[in-house]
């Protein structure tokens, strides 16, 4: 529970969690039986940003680390495209594309998947030196919408 930081929610209902509390929880149930794979299905959905970002941390150590093999369904391009080593792109329960995510995650992969137009930032996320580039896919529109 102190991984998930839930320790506080240990004598309260569930039900009297939150969607993001629950979610977190449930992940430390999962996390506590130590399974040699563990498999997930959206593990940051309903949770604030800070969150999102300190379990796909804690995922990505227990992969780094050899804790567990860790398998993640998710939506979020972005963070998968973050955390995860290799990726497996799925449309209407077929694969599309598979590989590593500067390769997947990419606007001509993405666009025909998600029927929306994207685009790709850069970001220098710590201003450091050197610089931590990281790039973001942004949806502009609907495929099927004409540019403003």
């Amino acid at each position: 529970m102190t991984l998930t930081d839930t320790t506080a929610f240990a004598d309260r209902p569930m039900m009297a969690l939150s969607g993001g509390e629950a979610q977190r929880v449930h992940l430390a149930a999962a996390i506590a039986q130590e399974p040699e794979l563990l498999l997930l299905d959206e593990p940051t959905a309903s949770l604030d940003l800070q969150h999102q970002l300190t379990i796909w941390r804690l995922l990505r150590g227990f992969a780094d680390g050899g804790a567990m093999g860790v398998v993640v369904v998710t939506h979020d391009v972005n963070l998968a495209a973050r955390f995860c080593t290799h990726l497996a792109l799925m449309s209407k329960g077929k694969c599309v594309a598979t590989g590593e995510p500067r390769d997947v995650v990419t606007p001509s992969v993405l666009e025909p998947v998600f029927g929306v137009k994207l685009v790709t930032l850069i970001v220098d996320t710590e201003a450091g030196d050197p610089p931590t580039y990281v790039r973001w896919i942004v949806p502009v529109r609907p495929l099927d919408e004409a540019p403003a």
